[in-house]
């Protein structure tokens, strides 16, 4: 994917784990049918220049843009001043055979191990929740069961 066409790309900040992650995204997507991912670049934090809260940094990677089914993302390996919240999450739209990925909680939500919100949910999940009874149903839900809806 070329970077100047997606005009916004989410930044997603790491406490020093951005490299695992990015990793760990990329082969989850490659291993989804109909889904693929790979890193595009990374950049290395300076190994002088830093101000003193970043030395420690120096030489570990500092940004990794990587791509997950066709969407440009960066990973910021930075520290613990921020953590990730439900309230932001991303949403991943499947087929109605796909299964790829696990849900723990309430209408497909799941939190990673890195503390990153997804909500994995079928791509017509619109005009599935049309259908008399069906929002009832959804709430009801872990994994979202189609035939259920």
């Amino acid at each position: 994917m070329d970077n100047m066409s997606q005009k916004i790309v989410p930044c997603l900040w790491f406490d020093g784990v951005a490299r695992e992650a990015v990793d760990f995204y990329v082969d989850a997507f490659d291993c989804a049918p109909g889904f693929e991912g790979s890193v595009a670049a990374a950049q290395r934090y300076p190994e002088q220049g830093l101000p003193e809260t970043q030395k420690d940094h120096a030489g570990d990677e500092m940004m990794i843009e990587f791509d997950l089914a066709g969407v440009r993302f960066a990973a910021l390996n930075a520290g613990p001043e921020f953590s990730f919240i439900p309230a932001n999450s991303l949403m991943v739209n499947f087929g109605p055979s796909h299964d790829a990925f696990a849900r723990e909680q309430q209408c497909g939500w799941c939190r990673d191990r890195f503390g990153v919100s997804w909500q994995i949910i079928p791509e017509n999940l619109q005009d599935l929740l049309a259908k008399p009874g069906a929002f009832e149903n959804l709430m009801s839900m872990t994994k979202i069961v189609i035939a259920d809806l």
